[in-house]
């Protein structure tokens, strides 16, 4: 799952904040206004206070933080919190509907369960999110070959992944990681 949470989404999030390999917008209008995003990273961390702990970890602010964050907070951050904190905030509704789509293939992703249309719905729909991202930041321009990123081109597996090995939660490392992180706050010298 670290694909998604620690890899991809860091990614777009350099993306949007004009941050991604001193890569301007192209001909894309992704960028989010400096303003916009440190209103974001505000809301972000207040938002702790309002969010039982059950439900997740206490995210800090992801515009001046975002080095602290663990695929637990991306994925908190990207299932719960992202699609209301981005609505209205990008100058091109595409890339907000962009975003909520990835949202949606994740969230299928996570199920316990998966139906035929569920597992065909994870395949169709990476690959249309991988062809949009490709239009969108790529732009078909090879001095944006850098945002073609090995992660990008992982969602198309997911689905042969699904096929072979069953829903994620049967194959991902994430409770183990989380147990190794606790394990490791509590090992003294």
């Amino acid at each position: 799952m670290h694909l998604f949470w620690e890899n991809m989404l860091s990614k777009l999030v350099l993306l949007w904040t004009g941050a991604f390999k001193g890569l301007d917008e192209g001909a894309g209008s992704y960028k989010l206004d400096k303003n916009v995003w440190k209103a974001i990273g505000a809301t972000t961390a207040k938002s702790g206070s309002t969010i039982p702990s059950a439900y997740g970890p206490r995210l800090s602010n992801i515009k001046s933080e975002r080095h602290l964050y663990t695929a637990d907070m991306w994925s908190f951050w990207a299932l719960f919190l992202g699609p209301s904190l981005l609505w209205q905030k990008f100058s091109d509704i595409k890339y907000y509907n962009h975003f909520v789509a990835l949202v949606e293939l994740l969230t299928i992703c996570l199920q316990f369960e998966l139906t035929q249309d569920d597992i065909m719905k994870v395949r169709l729909g990476f690959a249309d999110w991988v062809v949009k991202y490709e239009e969108y930041y790529y732009q078909l321009d090879l001095e944006r070959l850098c945002t073609c990123v090995l992660t990008i081109h992982g969602l198309l597996h997911i689905f042969d992944d699904i096929v072979a090995l069953g829903p994620s939660w049967i194959y991902w490392v994430f409770a183990m990681e989380q147990f190794c992180g606790r394990l490791q706050q509590n090992i003294q010298n």
